[in-house]
């Protein structure tokens, strides 16, 4: 698969280099484990400006796996007797990952490398991590392609849906399940005389799971294509975030906690509980640019308005609505006209929403500047900060 690698290295590496949101937490993370390697092997700390290689050699060490997981993947003796196959999954493979901001495998790498024992950060097992990323991407990946059908939505990550392309259509379904069970078989190869390889298996299990019961509760708010306003309430939001996003940033991490050679309970639910208020936070954030942002920075067309999503915005604004703007809310949210679309977006300016999203996103943030200073001494309490600074720095 050589000619492969190479093109698929030359497309994400623009990408991944310009990427600063994970230069901005890598160089946080590297610089601490080089200091540490450094100055334990020569009793001296390395020059800072040496951080910048050391962040090149981790994104080249990350992009590099994938072609080899995809070789993995379509080495069997099936793949071998239908060339065919093994060229349309490298592209499904491709198409679906290229612009993803790799934020998810980034918690799990960065996280096991800070946590792990500094003497079992070795080369092989710093690789592993990085398989463990990839496994976080292509479960994520997975469950977009299919949110995507459902939400019938059009651009992700700047690119038409995959649903969308040419001779693609309904066969995304299977391509989802065939990039999640792809998971299975790179974790049969490189984990399975690891001590956690069950609990791992279970985790992306559980994690699936959570995503499925986040998207029904998601779309039980809609009744014959009629949102179902009364229903909007901020617990249901709640759950719909705590299972749908949140999942997505407390299961990397638990493959990083699997991953150490050393396992403690206790420390992966304090750290399970402080990504579950990321995640919420993160969603309000999406929620938020869906209908305000810029869609060329987003990568997609927002679309909750007119599919009549339950979101941050119209739980807030049935909080704060007259009876004659319910009345708005009731004519025109979840309908697929752009003028119905505006008219919501009207009424949310009406009712000040962006002003109220500033001063929640600040409430928010200190919020959980103030949960880390209370976590443990010993998690990397730098880098829970980092990650809630990367979110707040996001530009919609």
């Amino acid at each position: 698969m050589p000619t492969f690698r190479f093109h698929l290295w030359n497309l994400y590496q623009d990408f991944f280099i310009n990427s600063e949101v994970f230069k901005f937490n890598l160089r946080s993370v590297e610089s601490k484990r080089r200091h540490f390697l450094h100055k334990n092997q020569h009793g001296e700390t390395p020059e800072e400006n040496t951080n910048n290689i050391y962040i090149q050699e981790e994104i080249n060490t990350y992009m590099s796996i994938l072609p080899n997981l995809v070789k993995d993947l379509t080495g069997g003796s099936m793949y071998q007797e239908d060339f065919e196959i093994a060229r349309r999954f490298a592209n499904v493979l491709e198409y679906n990952t290229r612009n993803s901001r790799k934020l998810y495998s980034f918690i799990t790498i960065a996280l096991y490398k800070l946590m792990e024992d500094p003497n079992e950060l070795t080369d092989g097992n710093v690789r592993l991590a990085n398989i463990l990323g990839w496994c976080a991407e292509l479960l994520l990946t997975a469950s977009l392609i299919g949110d995507d059908i459902i939400d019938s939505s059009k651009m992700r990550r700047g690119l038409p849906c995959w649903y969308l392309i040419k001779d693609v259509g309904m066969k995304a379904i299977n391509d989802a399940m065939w990039i999640e069970n792809g998971i299975y078989v790179i974790l049969r190869k490189y984990f399975k005389n690891h001590h956690h390889y069950l609990p791992i298996i279970e985790l992306l299990h559980e994690a699936m799971h959570n995503i499925m019961v986040g998207q029904t509760l998601d779309t039980l708010t809609m009744r014959d294509g009629v949102p179902q306003l009364s229903t909007f309430t901020f617990n249901t939001y709640s759950s719909i975030v705590k299972y749908k996003t949140g999942t997505l940033f407390t299961f990397p991490a638990g493959l990083a906690l699997y991953l150490k050679s050393c396992y403690d309970q206790h420390l992966h639910k304090d750290i399970h509980n402080l990504f579950l208020k990321i995640g919420h936070y993160f969603q309000v954030q999406n929620d938020y640019f869906d209908c305000f942002g810029d869609s060329t920075i987003m990568g997609k067309n927002g679309t909750d308005i007119e599919c009549g999503k339950c979101t941050w915005l119209i739980v807030e604004a049935l909080k704060r609505v007259s009876q004659q703007q319910r009345n708005v809310l009731e004519i025109n949210y979840g309908k697929p006209s752009p003028e119905k679309v505006n008219a919501v977006r009207t009424l949310y300016e009406e009712l000040n929403l962006p002003k109220v999203y500033t001063s929640y996103q600040d409430d928010i943030f200190y919020e959980l500047q103030n949960h880390i200073k209370k976590m443990s001494p010993t998690l990397p309490r730098e880098f829970f900060y980092n990650v809630v600074h990367s979110i707040y720095e996001l530009k919609g």
